[in-house]
């Protein structure tokens, strides 16, 4: 790939007041706090989701008594089918199990996504290592994400997630072959969100947030290829 950027501050601290450092500073940490709280929220909902499937599952025994047409118990797993992919989205329970356990289940969920159109590709060495609960998250959203824009904008024919997880390291790659984007040079959150790269803009800050590096490199014609490397 002949175009790369990495995704950092693009603004150098020497060239910021003593004032701008300091409301930098407290942007970033209310913007932590944000995605703390957003990810507080989203694994009340998913309890809350789970819950009350269980309370759907006797509903639909007692309806069953009544002997419904064929068509309601299509349209009744289609929406329990709903409902769990949303229950997975606000808060993966695989991730209980680890990364390396959700990760292939968000290969599994992205092939279901991509209804077959895409080769989504698996190769992660993974001994079952496990880290910090919160970095555990962030990780795994990035790599979510990096997927999600891959399926959603990237017009691929494979997405390939690979990399290894570490007892003290976590170093993680996904790419696509698809039709890439032009972007060069460093880029702050802001210039992202200025040029609609919300997703990206996301991935940056949660690496942030953990102390990891992350890279993008893409140019037109050529994939995009997301690089995510985290040490303790």
């Amino acid at each position: 790939m002949s175009v790369g950027y990495n995704v950092v501050m693009s603004v150098k601290p020497s060239a910021l007041t003593p004032r701008q450092i300091v409301e930098s500073r407290n942007l970033r940490a209310l913007y932590k706090a944000d995605i703390d709280r957003n990810e507080d929220y989203r694994a009340s909902i998913s309890r809350e989701l789970h819950d009350n499937t269980s309370q759907l599952k006797l509903l639909k025994e007692e309806i069953a008594k009544l002997n419904p047409p064929p068509e309601f118990f299509v349209q009744w797993e289609k929406i329990m089918s709903d409902i769990r992919h949303a229950i997975t989205n606000l808060r993966p329970k695989m991730l209980d199990y680890g990364v390396g356990y959700a990760l292939r289940y968000l290969r599994d969920q992205t092939e279901q996504q991509a209804n077959g159109d895409i080769d989504i590709v698996l190769d992660v060495k993974d001994d079952g290592n496990r880290y910090n609960f919160h970095t555990e998250q962030h990780i795994y959203r990035i790599i979510q994400q990096a997927c999600e824009n891959a399926l959603l904008y990237a017009q691929a024919t494979t997405i390939t997630i690979r990399g290894s997880l570490d007892p003290t390291s976590v170093d993680l790659t996904v790419e696509d072959n698809g039709v890439g984007f032009p972007f060069g040079g460093e880029a702050s959150v802001a210039a992202l969100v200025e040029a609609q790269h919300f997703g990206i803009a996301g991935m940056q800050e949660r690496a942030g947030i953990i102390h990891a590096s992350l890279n993008v490199d893409s140019a037109p014609g050529q994939g995009t290829r997301v690089h995510l490397r985290w040490q303790p």
